[in-house]
Order: structure tokens, then C-alpha cells, then sequence
């Protein structure tokens, strides 16, 4: 049992401890679930039971003391996305724009407040194991779940969430546990989760997971750490080849070589308009070459963008595939917001390259590269949320050196 403590998940489970884990469960719980709007998923009796947790919780979050300097802070942080809640005004689809705006800023919100107070009074590191036996249990669960929906389907969700998301939050595992585990568990829990990225079968959060990885290992350690982490990845590169078909990881590529051929079309003042995806061999990669591009036009003729939420609406009849966003945070913010507005509302999601604290860059930079192929301005919410953190780093370092002092105190008085 001391074996574990020390190497594995209860090294810090302190019974004195637990509102800790109960905060940074309901934060991470909220940030999942993403909506204070009734979700159709989740009701019983006519109850949706999102909307009724995130305003208990929320409730809460009102009842905890957090420093006016900080609070300033985010607030002023906050401004550049009221700005963007202007757009609206001309947007083919408010409600689409209002529905991403409040769910964005509520999530988000409430989810900071919960893991800023459990920083406060556990400190940073305490708090980035729990997020990581917060997602080792969610990794239990969703096991579970696909065991009995489908294992390798991607039609079947991952608990609550789809492949993509799912394997954010098994990249996001993946670095808490290289950064804030020692031993066993940062070596084990390094490549659990890096392969439950690869049995998403989604191919951004894989590929950006091993690049973020190959980051961490080549400046973040030690020589002779580096050389057993260099085989971990080798391995687990090797692992990825063997087990995810060839005709997948072509597909990967094969969405890279749409953001190249728009690149290119770019360049040579190509001015014809993009066609509907087609029924190619990568018909993902042509529907994001058709987006992008798309996307593109919208931003050259539209200067104040479409609005928030209007994308999809100002689509060409023949091209509406039911999709409601480009799949690229800055196509999808800078077409819906303009140049001016969207680049004023991107700020607060791009903090993170401002933190001194090793996880929450890192997380940061393997979401951010992830929002470039998938995911719409809702689901960069979890970029939003650790750039919000990295406004708080002051704090951070400020209560760990407190809590030290604290206890420096405590052990001379004894």
C-alpha cells in the first residue's frame, strides 16, 4: 500500500483533502459537459439534469472568496469575448451565436473558479493529480461504456463525449502525467493514455499528442530520463503503426495536404469559388479543403465577418452539409467575427503561451494545434479554460510559497 502511495494515484489522497478532489471533479464534470442549455441527451422526467448541476455548482462557485486583483483580471481578460457578442447583431443565426457565446463563457467560467480555489488551497501540483486520476477514472469509465456500445466504433460516444474530445482529454492526461507523476505511474500512465488518443482513431489529437510529447522529452528532462522516454515513444509510435490501419493514418495526412492545397490556391490568386465535398477517398479532407476555403472567401469579402454563429447560414444552398463551423478556430472566428473583432476575441485563447507553469503550456499548445482541424469555437473551451489558468500563474507561485512559509512556521513552533 505505501508502494502505491508513493508511485501511484493516493500519494496525495489525504482524507483532509477530499473537497479538493470533489472541486476539480465538478470543474472538470462542467467543462465536459459544456452547456447551462438543456441538453437532449440528459434528460429524465423532463429534468435536464446539465442545466440543473451546472447551476448548483455555479451557485457554489458564488459562495467561494477569490482574490479582487484576480478577479479584475479575468474580467478585463473577458472583455475581448463580450466584444465579439456584438457580431450578433448582424448574424444570420443568433441563437446559434448566443448558444455558443453563453455555453462558452458559463462552462468555462465555473470551471476555472472551481480549480483556482482548489489551487488556492492545495497548490498546483496536488491539483494536477487529481485532474490526473480524474481522467484515469473517466478513461475506467468510457472502457466500460465502449465494452458494451462497441469498442472500435466511432458512431458510439465515448461516455460523454465524441472520439475528438475524447482524445483532447486523454492528451491533456497524457502530459499531467509526464509533468506531475514520478515513477511508475508517469512511465505506465504516459502510454495508457497516449494509446487511448490512438483508439479514438482521431488523427489530430494523435499526431499532436506525439509532437507535444517529443516537445516535453527533447527540453523538460534530464539526459538519462530522456533516453528511457525516447523508447517510450518509439515504441508507442510503433504500437500506433501496428494496431490503427494504414488507410487511417493516410486519411491524417490527407487533411494536411487540404490546408496545403488551399495554401497553394492562395498563392496563385486562384479566385473560383469551392466546390462541395465529393465522394473522394478522404471525403473528411475534402470537406475541410471546401471549409477553409470557403471560410477564406468569407474573410476577404466580409469585413466585419458574418456574425456570430452565421457561418453555416451563409453557406451556398448546394454546399450545407449540416455542418456549423469550418472546423478551425481561426476560419471560424475570424469569418464569423472579422479581422478586427476576431482578433481582439482571440486573445484570451492564446494566454497559455504566456505561463511559466510547465502543464498548463504544454496542455495549452496540444489544444491549441488541435482546434486547427477539428472542433468549433464551443469545444475550444477547454483552450480557453487552461489560458484563463495562465492569467492566475502569479497566484499560483504566490499561495505555494505561502503554504510553505505556513508550514516552515508550523514546524518551529512545535
Amino acid at each position: 500500500m505505501e508502494l502505491l502511495r508513493k508511485n501511484c494515484l493516493l500519494r496525495d489522497f489525504e482524507p483532509a483533502r477530499t473537497l479538493g478532489v470533489v472541486a476539480v471533479s465538478m470543474g472538470f464534470l462542467v467543462i465536459l459537459l459544456g452547456k447551462i442549455t438543456p441538453d437532449e441527451r440528459l434528460y429524465i422526467s423532463e429534468i435536464p439534469l446539465n442545466t440543473v448541476f451546472v447551476l448548483i455548482v455555479g451557485l457554489y462557485c458564488f459562495a467561494l472568496s477569490l482574490p479582487k486583483e484576480l478577479i479584475l483580471l479575468l474580467c478585463i481578460w473577458s472583455i475581448p469575448l463580450h466584444i465579439i457578442l456584438i457580431t450578433t447583431l448582424w448574424s444570420g443565426d443568433v441563437e446559434s451565436g448566443m448558444y455558443k457565446y453563453v455555453n462558452l463563457m458559463a462552462s468555462t467560467g465555473i470551471a476555472f473558479v472551481l480549480f483556482f480555489d482548489s489551487i488556492q488551497r492545495f497548490g498546483i501540483e496536488y491539483v494536477n493529480r487529481v485532474m490526473g486520476a480524474v481522467l484515469a477514472v473517466l478513461l475506467f469509465v468510457a472502457v466500460l461504456y465502449k465494452i458494451k456500445y462497441g469498442f472500435f466504433s466511432r458512431s458510439v460516444s465515448f461516455f460523454l463525449s465524441g472520439p475528438i474530445v475524447f482524445g483532447r482529454l486523454m492528451g491533456i492526461a497524457t502530459i499531467v502525467f509526464l509533468l506531475n507523476y514520478k515513477g511508475i505511474a508517469k512511465y505506465l500512465g504516459s502510454i495508457i493514455f497516449i494509446m487511448a488518443v490512438a483508439w479514438t482513431q482521431s488523427r489530430a489529437p494523435v499526431v499532436f499528442i506525439l509532437g507535444v510529447f517529443f516537445l516535453l522529452i527533447v527540453f523538460e528532462f534530464s539526459n538519462k530520463e530522456r533516453m528511457w522516454l525516447f523508447i517510450l515513444f518509439f515504441s508507442v509510435i510503433a504500437g500506433i503503426l501496428i494496431l490503427v490501419p494504414f488507410d487511417t493514418i493516410a486519411r491524417f495526412f490527407g487533411r494536411f495536404a487540404a490546408l496545403y492545397e488551399l495554401a497553394t490556391s492562395v498563392t496563385e490568386h486562384t479566385s473560383s469559388a469551392p466546390e462541395p465535398p465529393g465522394g473522394g477517398e478522404d471525403v473528411s479532407a475534402a470537406e475541410r479543403l471546401a471549409f477553409y476555403m470557403y471560410s477564406a472567401q468569407v474573410i476577404a469579402f466580409s469585413p466585419l465577418g458574418v456574425g456570430l454563429g452565421g457561418w453555416a447560414t451563409a453557406l451556398p444552398n448546394d454546399f450545407r452539409l449540416n455542418v456549423w463551423y469550418p472546423h478551425n478556430f481561426f476560419f471560424e472566428i475570424f469569418s464569423e467575427g472579422g479581422l478586427l473583432i476576431g482578433s481582439i476575441a482571440s486573445l484570451p485563447f492564446v494566454l497559455f503561451l504566456f505561463s511559466r507553469e510547465k502543464s498548463i503550456f504544454y496542455i495549452g499548445l496540444f489544444l491549441f494545434l488541435a482546434q486547427q482541424t477539428s472542433g468549433s469555437l464551443l469545444d475550444a473551451r477547454y483552450l480557453l479554460f487552461f489560458s484563463l489558468l495562465s492569467v492566475a500563474t502569479p497566484y499560483f507561485r504566490s499561495v505555494s510559497k505561502d503554504s510553505r512559509t505556513s508550514k516552515n512556521v508550523t514546524k518551529g513552533n512545535v
